[in-house]
């Protein structure tokens, strides 16, 4: 009897034990799972408010595609993209620029044609430029002023170049 009640004491005890480190268990479980949907909170909050930037930057895109020039190079100066505005202003087709140098159907001097190296090498290296241009397509001139803007990948290194511009062919006629 005696060893009967000590053999029950004992189960009692180790069944307490088990009790408890399974409570324990369970809070920090619950504890684990408060945490996750925590966090899962904020995750669906990052990815509201990045679609959210991500919708703006498209409209401040369209915006910028609606309202200018615009046109993509790889850092050697060759065309990548176009917008349709400057197909449509010039007259020609997508086809017919992409993989053009900047220089070409461009009016340049000599000193000019030497300060372009200059010009790619600087946006090479980050720094944006700003130019009046003159260029000629199909026996029609366009004079542009143009931003030149190096994009960068998440290191900071150029990876392209855009650049936008605004067509003041007609100013520069009425001088």
């Amino acid at each position: 009897s005696i060893a009967s009640t000590i053999s029950t004491t004992k189960i009692n005890i180790r069944t307490n034990q088990l009790l408890e480190q399974s409570q324990q268990q369970s809070e920090e479980i619950a504890a684990q799972e408060e945490e996750m949907r925590q966090n899962m909170e904020e995750l669906q909050a990052t990815q509201e408010e990045a679609a959210r930037r991500s919708a703006e930057m498209q409209g401040l895109l369209d915006a910028l595609n609606t309202a200018n020039l615009v046109i993509e190079y790889d850092l050697s100066g060759y065309i990548i993209s176009v917008n349709d505005n400057y197909l449509k202003l010039v007259g020609t087709h997508r086809d017919d620029l992409i993989g053009t140098h900047h220089t070409d159907n461009m009016e340049l001097t000599k000193k000019q044609k030497d300060e372009n190296t200059v010009f790619w090498n600087d946006l090479r290296s980050g720094i944006a430029k700003k130019e009046t241009e003159r260029v000629e397509f199909e026996g029609k001139h366009y004079v542009f002023v143009s931003t030149y803007t190096p994009i960068l990948d998440e290191d900071g290194t150029p990876i392209k170049v855009l650049k936008i511009a605004t067509d003041i062919s007609e100013f520069e006629k009425a001088k």
